[in-house]
């Protein structure tokens, strides 16, 4: 599972939620949005925050465009097959002919009409074509007439007064009770496809959402398509080494920022977006880290004590490393292992402000290791319990890594499926007889879960799987994944 602190600042809340009201910014914003778009295309493991930091956003754009740009970026993100679908509807050149900038253009447009409130329809039209800027002048034009034929058989209302009468390819359910009718067919309809038109709607892919629908209740699915497109929440954990959740929420609230408690006794959730809440005195302090209630459970699954000696076998940037050892009072010796030496940097920084010194960063690789060469010296002795958050599909965290939906694939989850086969099974050569094994995951695929843990068991008798849990997002909660807890002999 993957915390909300998993990422550089930004990660978490994006921006206002959909329906925000903005006033009318520079063109430059929407621009770089536009830069910022085509980055995440063009790579395969490129995340949003990545390509903000490449274009040096906080440099260039005040706080008001910032906010701006992240909202066009990451809505354009999650609402992508949705907004494709109204391009093909208005325009006479299939999407797989449109020119890269152009059709980013055209997103944009789009997304700001349909799920943005406060610019007017026709400033948001004029200012995607300027987004443009010189460098396409031929196809100011094409973007133009587009996105001035969808205005014009557009029609955005309040949901409650919708009827009920519309053909469903006709109409888009928006949020914050919001629905838009068009005059023209967008959509399939869901007795020809249902799968297909639930992707369309909610711009997931359609294998993902048929899978889903052969697992869950459809009212579980929706739930599931919903939380995709919502505004995550922004959870921390208390760092109790320094401070209980009470006092925390004190100092954060004399900050200037509105805290409460979460579900989970370390857990706070701020009404911030993670960038206010890592430039604040608090954070700096090593007072807490972000991170969501979902992947908190899998430290506590472990339930460390002082004095056990406990791996964290794929650690960075070390969400989970940090709360074990905040759990056994920093009193237990952790080794955070993980294959990245640039990743693994990230193990120490939040370890030295957090105050966790019982934590031994260590570059390794566990499944490329050569049996045959001796471990290195802190690996040498069994653990007393072993936690393996492997690599995943990441599709418990679409609303908080929107790009990602747009690359998952099924030999895509059958490769991390095997990949976290083979890490469970690493893990389970370090765990001592009596000892505990956690296994987690930010997938909601039963190949990457479920899948994995069978096949270990089978093939080691002594191993006993105590629980399992699935978290299924929904929207307002926390977010999805997959844990397994487990004891040797």
């Amino acid at each position: 599972m993957s915390p909300a602190g998993d990422r550089r600042p930004g990660g978490g809340r994006r921006g206002p939620a959909r329906g925000a009201r903005f006033q009318p910014e520079p063109a430059n914003a929407r621009a770089l949005a536009l830069e910022a778009l085509a980055l995440i295309e063009r790579s395969r493991t490129r995340l949003v925050p990545d390509a903000i930091e490449r274009l040096r956003v906080e440099e260039r754009l005040d706080a008001r465009s910032r906010r701006l740009l992240l909202e066009l970026v990451y809505g354009v993100l999650r609402r992508r097959l949705t907004l494709d679908c109204v391009i093909a509807a208005f325009s006479r050149q299939p999407i797989s002919e449109i020119e890269s900038d152009c059709l980013q253009a055209l997103r944009l447009g789009v997304y700001q009409v349909l799920f943005l409130d406060g610019i007017p329809p026709h400033a948001a039209v004029s200012e995607a074509v300027e987004a443009l800027g010189s460098r396409h002048p031929g196809a100011r034009g094409f973007v133009n007439g587009i996105l001035r034929a969808m205005l014009r058989e557009v029609n955005k209302t309040d949901a409650a007064l919708d009827r009920g009468g519309a053909s469903p390819r006709k109409r888009l359910p928006l949020s914050e009770g919001k629905v838009a009718f068009f005059s023209r067919e967008v959509f399939i309809h869901p007795d020809e496809n249902r799968a297909l038109y639930l992707a369309q709607v909610h711009s997931l892919p359609a294998f993902l959402v048929e899978r889903w629908l052969k697992r869950h209740d459809r009212a579980v699915v929706e739930g599931i398509l919903l939380a995709a497109n919502a505004r995550p929440r922004v959870s921390a954990r208390v760092n109790r080494l320094r401070i209980d959740r009470e006092g925390l929420v004190r100092r954060l609230q004399s900050e200037g920022l509105a805290a409460g408690a979460g579900q989970a006794d370390e857990a706070i959730l701020l009404d911030a977006s993670p960038l206010e809440a890592v430039r604040s005195a608090a954070f700096s302090e090593g007072l807490f880290y972000l991170q969501d209630e979902a992947a908190m459970k899998v430290a506590r699954a472990l339930e460390p004590k002082p004095g056990e000696r406990i791996l964290d076998l794929c650690a960075a940037p070390g969400g989970k490393a940090t709360h074990l050892a905040e759990l056994a009072a920093g009193q237990a010796e952790i080794v955070a292992v993980d294959r990245d030496p640039e990743r693994l940097e990230r193990v120490a920084e939040n370890c030295a402000r957090l105050g966790n010194r019982g934590v031994v960063p260590l570059a390794f690789d566990p499944v490329a290791h050569d049996p045959a060469t001796a471990l290195p010296e802190p690996l040498r002795q069994p653990f007393d319990a072993v936690l393996a958050d492997v690599p995943c599909s990441n599709t418990g965290v679409l609303a908080r890594r929107p790009e990602v939906r747009w690359r998952v694939s099924l030999d895509a989850i059958r490769g991390l499926a095997e990949q976290g086969h083979g890490l469970l099974a690493r893990a389970l050569s370090f765990v001592k007889p009596g000892g505990r094994l956690a296994f987690s995951t930010c997938s909601l695929e039963e190949e990457e879960n479920g899948g994995v843990v069978s096949r270990v068991l089978v093939a080691n008798p002594g191993l006993r799987l105590l629980r399992q849990e699935e978290t299924i997002p929904a929207p307002g909660g926390p977010d999805g994944g997959y844990l397994a807890l487990l004891r040797l002999g």
